[in-house]
């Protein structure tokens, strides 16, 4: 061994690593200045430290060497922390980002964003498919006790965010379906009241109102299509959706069981405006 030449590549290796903060990629063609290629010359000499350690005796020279590759080891391992800290840095910037990007949406959409929506982040992804996964594996890690390292602890606290902006709209949105579904009901059973009253389909010409100010009869009107074409395309349906047509239904019995009569007697129910035709 020119072991003259070993401690020449051992620095000039440590300038490399020094010059470019990561270590050697094995698909490297870099080469010392003499033309060696650094790849294929660190792999032959960790061989040869590897076999040199295995023997009973080694030489003073040997003894050297070892200690010479060893502390080059030691900054190709130090090097390669550095490497996966800044790659880590750089896809923390990014979870970051798509955190921020989620947030601000579901605060300008104050709603929020479901796997089935369309919006998508700046490299394609779905944005509801990425919070589902994101928080299935959180909620995975966390239900086995799996210990986060320092970088998965890091994405986690900025997905806490995310979370809770989502769980503020959530809250609201339930709220807000509540109160639209209350109102829906009110309409049914004002409906009912008259079907009961007057026996009869109430035209869609009808101008009486619901307390609120919406016309009967365009409400129905309106609403009979609608759930029309929620039963005729077979999809799936939200929960508001379910229990809008469960309320529904009970028009549709009622009318199944009740004949039709041509009187045009308007009868002022409960809930119900006498506003007579515009």
């Amino acid at each position: 061994m020119d072991y003259d030449k070993f401690l020449k590549h051992v620095l000039e290796y440590k300038r490399y690593l020094l010059r470019n903060q990561k270590p050697l990629a094995q698909t490297s063609t870099e080469c010392f200045l003499d033309g060696t290629r650094i790849g294929i010359w660190y792999n032959a000499y960790f061989t040869i430290y590897k076999n040199t350690r295995k023997k009973k005796t080694i030489t003073e020279l040997e003894e050297k060497f070892c200690r010479d590759f060893e502390n080059l080891r030691e900054w190709v391992i130090f090097f390669k922390q550095v490497e996966k800290r800044n790659e880590e840095n750089a896809k923390l910037k990014v979870y970051e980002q798509k955190v921020k990007a989620y947030c601000l949406l579901t605060e300008s959409i104050k709603m929020p964003i479901e796997e089935r929506d369309a919006y998508q982040f700046f490299d394609g992804k779905k944005m509801g498919l990425w919070y589902n996964q994101q928080n299935t594996k959180f909620q995975k890690m966390l239900k086995n006790k799996i210990p986060f390292s320092p970088y998965e602890s890091l994405k986690y606290q900025q997905f806490l965010k995310a979370k809770e902006v989502r769980q503020q709209y959530e809250l609201c949105s339930e709220k807000y379906n509540e109160k639209r579904l209350e109102q829906f009901t009110n309409h049914v059973n004002c409906y009912l009241e008259l079907l009961k009253e007057e026996k009869r389909k109430i035209p869609q010409t009808d101008t009486r109102r619901f307390e609120d100010g919406t016309r009967i009869g365009t409400w129905y009107y309106r609403k009979n299509q609608i759930i029309k074409e929620w039963r005729s395309e077979n999809r799936q349906l939200t929960k508001e959706q379910m229990l809008q047509l469960m309320e529904f239904s009970k028009i549709d019995l009622l009318e199944f069981e009740t004949k039709e009569t041509t009187g045009s007697q308007k009868t002022k129910v409960k809930g119900v405006k006498n506003n007579g035709r515009k």
